[in-house]
Formats: structure tokens, C-alpha cells, sequence
């Protein structure tokens, strides 16, 4: 038979890092929502990549890949919740509300853009959360207790970026180690969309077309094919050029093989054949 066609495939990594090509040009441009979409974007694939059942609450995978490996190694100011809620916001609605904001069970994020002022948007946060005039004239934020939701989290893009950069080279160390992890990443990883070149898409196109004019065959016959196999089943050093197909008495098919002229004439005589494998 033909050789079915394979796609070269990039690695699971180097799918992520096309991603984080796209989110450093995006950031680097000021174009700070598709920025933030990409990362949230990374952020859902990699841990449906790791969830033991990812058709299980998306939510639930979310925060515990968010918990294990952005929030961990860095210091964001915030829960897995918080940017579970965010994530809902930016990619539903493009914007930092989410059902979790409103009903104030997660805070909402705002975001410092690559070369913006932190401390300004501190300063407007403490005047928003001030209970007094000193306090908002001060222009201290006090730092929120915990389940406080009135008061928003800053967060610097490029620091959320590099948590997920971060977070991801540690999901593929982990898997290095973690064989099962290993197996999970590398079947979902296989699904994740990639590119067919021209000359694959007719590498395929060329493998279809000889099945079906294997398919579309008389019985018992031998017949040419227009690609050439490597070499003989039968004597395996002439080049194979003729299919041939053995067929039992009922028309079921029993075997199949690329064989020389000679090979092929010498079973099949003037063409019709018999299963050769009885013989």
C-alpha cells in the first residue's frame, strides 16, 4: 500500500512559543487587549493539556493549573480565582467584568500597559477606596485583607506574560518526570491546530486517489498504479509497479501486496489470481 502521508508537527513548545511570539509582538505594539486574549487564551490550553478529566468543569482545571504554576513561582497579588474571573471577562466580553466580579466573589483586574506608571494607578485605587479625605488626599493604598473585593488588583501585563511563560517551561519540566502528565500533553498537544503545507495537502490528495483506484478494482485483478514502491514483497530487490489483490471465492478480500511484473506474472498468470497466501 501507499504510505500514508505524515505532517511534521511542531513540538507542544514550540506551539507555546509561537503564542508567546504573537503576545510579545501584541504587547510590544500597544495592542494590549490582544495581548491579554492570547494569554488567557495559553492559559486555557495548558491546562486542558494537563486536567485528568478535561471534560470535566473548565473552571475547576483552570484555577488549579493557575494555582501549581503562575502563582507559585510569582507574585501577581491575586488568587487563581481572581484571574479565573478575569480570563471570563477579557475573553467573553473583552473587558475586566465578569458574573464573578459582580456577584463579589472575585476582585477585578486592571492592568499596567509596558512602560506605564504603576504607581499612578495605586494612587487612583487608594482615592477610590478612601473612607475619608485624608486618606484619599494621602493617596496611600492600604493593602486589601483578605476577601476584601472592593478593591481592584494591579497587574503589570508583562508580569502576568512571564508568569505564563514561567508556568508553562514548568508544566513541560514536570512532564519530563510525570509520565502520565507526559502521555496527557503530548495526545492533546497533537490536536493542537497546525499549518499543512502545500506539498502535504498533495501528498494526500495523491494517497486518496490511489486507494480509491485500489477500492474502485475489478476482482482478481492485477492492475499498474502510478506511484512505485520501494521494492518487491515478493523477490524484494526489483522495484514494485503492480498491485495485486487476492480475493476469496465469495468476493471478500484477503490480501494485498506490491510486487515486480515478474512477481505479479507468476501468480497471477494471464491476471486473475487466486489467494496466493493458500498456496
Amino acid at each position: 500500500m501507499p504510505t500514508f502521508p505524515i505532517i511534521r508537527s511542531l513540538s507542544t513548545a514550540a506551539k507555546f512559543e509561537q503564542i508567546f511570539q504573537a503576545v510579545e509582538l501584541n504587547v510590544a505594539a500597544r495592542l494590549n487587549m490582544p495581548a491579554l486574549i492570547l494569554i488567557y487564551s495559553a492559559i486555557d490550553a495548558a491546562s486542558w493539556m494537563c486536567a485528568e478529566e478535561p471534560d470535566g468543569s473548565v473552571q475547576k482545571y483552570f484555577t488549579a493549573w493557575v494555582h501549581k504554576y503562575v502563582l507559585q513561582p510569582s507574585r501577581l497579588g491575586c488568587s487563581a480565582l481572581d484571574v479565573w474571573a478575569a480570563r471570563c471577562g477579557v475573553v467573553h466580553s473583552l473587558s475586566s467584568s465578569s458574573r464573578l466580579t459582580r456577584e463579589g466573589k472575585a476582585r477585578e483586574i486592571i492592568y499596567v500597559a509596558r512602560g506605564g506608571n504603576r504607581d499612578i494607578l495605586d494612587r487612583l485605587e487608594a482615592i477610590r477606596n478612601a473612607k475619608s479625605r485624608q486618606e484619599a488626599s494621602e493617596g496611600k493604598r492600604k493593602v486589601a485583607a483578605a476577601g476584601d473585593m472592593k478593591q481592584n488588583v494591579v497587574i503589570e501585563i508583562d508580569a502576568l506574560f512571564n508568569a505564563l511563560r514561567d508556568g508553562v517551561a514548568a508544566m513541560l519540566s514536570d512532564a519530563e518526570l510525570d509520565s502520565a502528565l507526559g502521555a496527557r500533553i503530548k495526545e492533546r498537544g497533537s490536536k493542537v491546530l497546525t499549518a499543512m503545507r502545500n506539498s502535504e495537502g498533495a501528498a494526500f490528495l495523491n494517497w486518496a486517489s490511489t486507494i480509491f483506484e485500489i477500492a474502485d478494482a475489478s476482482e482478481r485483478q492485477l492492475f499498474d498504479l502510478s506511484y512505485k514502491a520501494a521494492g518487491c514483497a515478493q523477490c524484494g530487490t526489483a522495484p514494485a509497479r503492480v498491485f495485486v489483490r487476492a480475493i476469496r471465492e465469495d468476493g471478500s478480500h484477503i490480501a494485498h501486496s506490491e510486487m515486480c511484473d515478474s512477481c505479479a506474472d507468476a501468480l497471477g498468470g494471464d491476471g486473475l489470481i487466486r489467494d496466493f497466501r493458500k498456496r
